[in-house]
């Protein structure tokens, strides 16, 4: 088996970023959602100059097998806000997004946060609560095209 590494993103690593970030949404929620919808959930994604913002602001970290990413997370230390956790199809279900979270968790402790939020996808329900996030309500996230997709809230609290 391959092994899988985690690291923090780079300017580099914004097209693979943005290539797992489309593959995931394609096939992973396509049972979810209508294809209007996904078409305008794509349709949000930046451009490389926001990216290269974000690695500023945010924490952006990969996932890597073989040189390759296969999965991204996004963590938002302000608001101890997850934004994203994407899997390339072909390694969901194999612990590559369970490592991206507990390495967002890890960091987010370390900064101070005692608790985590997120707004999940609704494919992802399972995964959050199986990593021990509690379901806080149903919620909505809203395209830039105002476009609407049903999400859940949820929270973590860490262990400092």
């Amino acid at each position: 088996m391959t092994m899988t590494t985690t690291r923090m993103a780079s300017a580099d690593d914004i097209a693979d970023v943005k290539n797992v970030i489309a593959e995931s949404i394609r096939a992973l929620c396509k049972d979810h959602y209508t294809s209007g919808q996904l078409k305008s959930l794509l349709a949000q994604y930046p451009r490389r100059e926001v990216y290269e913002k974000w690695l500023c602001e945010r924490i952006l970290v990969v996932a890597e097998q073989e040189d390759k990413i296969v999965g991204f997370a996004q963590y938002y230390p302000p608001d101890n806000s997850i934004e994203a956790v994407h899997v390339l199809p072909s390694h969901a279900k194999h612990g590559v997004g369970k490592m991206l979270l507990a390495l967002i968790e890890e960091i987010a402790s370390n900064q101070g946060a005692q608790q985590l939020a997120l707004g999940s996808s609704l494919n992802a329900v399972g995964f959050y609560e199986k990593c021990g996030y509690v379901r806080k309500a149903g919620g909505t996230f809203k395209c830039n095209d105002g476009v609407e997709l049903g999400i859940v809230n949820y929270e973590k609290k860490l262990g400092n």
